[in-house]
């Protein structure tokens, strides 16, 4: 090898490695993460209820259709929901998303209504009776808008990462894959 071919080479082998190497990104701000824990609880609260019932209904060897439908419905507004906030958060400062806007309020308070009817037919078929207190599902309505603005003025390719990401940590299984 000529010694003028060496500098080449390892320019390009450099470049090759750089180009390879993700770039580092900014970490997210804590309350983005900590609101997103905070609908990932509540996921985990519905996801837990019907886990409950599902299992109640094979120890008593009863038919979980009923439950199996207020599942399912809940779920269905809950995805719409998941569906608004992976688009706002790809559209960024676009979306301009608030509480009260009614596209967004179209999506989120009828999730939020059905997931908390789910967790009271829950709660009353397994024990018989409901608590006063609201379940924290409720809150996603508010949730949604602050985790918007947390990641709005990120790089597109961050906040296309990011709702996809949103997307997995706090969608709700199939009814079919709950053990």
């Amino acid at each position: 090898m000529k010694h003028a071919q060496l500098p080449i080479l390892l320019f390009m082998s450099c470049a090759a490695t750089f180009a390879q190497t993700p770039a580092k990104q900014d970490p997210l701000p804590s309350a983005y993460t900590q609101t997103v824990q905070r609908v990932v609880s509540a996921r985990t609260e519905v996801v837990g209820a019907a886990a409950q019932l599902k299992a109640d209904c094979a120890k008593k060897k009863e038919d979980c259709a009923a439950a199996m439908l207020a599942y399912n419905k809940a779920k269905g507004q809950y995805d719409g929901w998941v569906t608004v906030m992976k688009l706002a958060i790809k559209k960024g400062k676009a979306r301009n998303l608030k509480v009260d806007d009614p596209d967004y309020k179209a999506a989120a308070e009828p999730a939020a209504k059905q997931s908390a009817a789910f967790l009271k037919y829950a709660e009353q078929t397994l024990t018989g009776q409901t608590k006063a207190a609201a379940p924290a599902i409720l809150s996603i309505v508010d949730l949604g808008v602050k985790i918007w603005k947390e990641i709005r003025n990120a790089q597109q390719e961050r906040r296309d990462s990011e709702a996809e990401s949103f997307a997995k940590e706090v969608s709700w299984p199939a009814w079919a894959d709950i053990k």
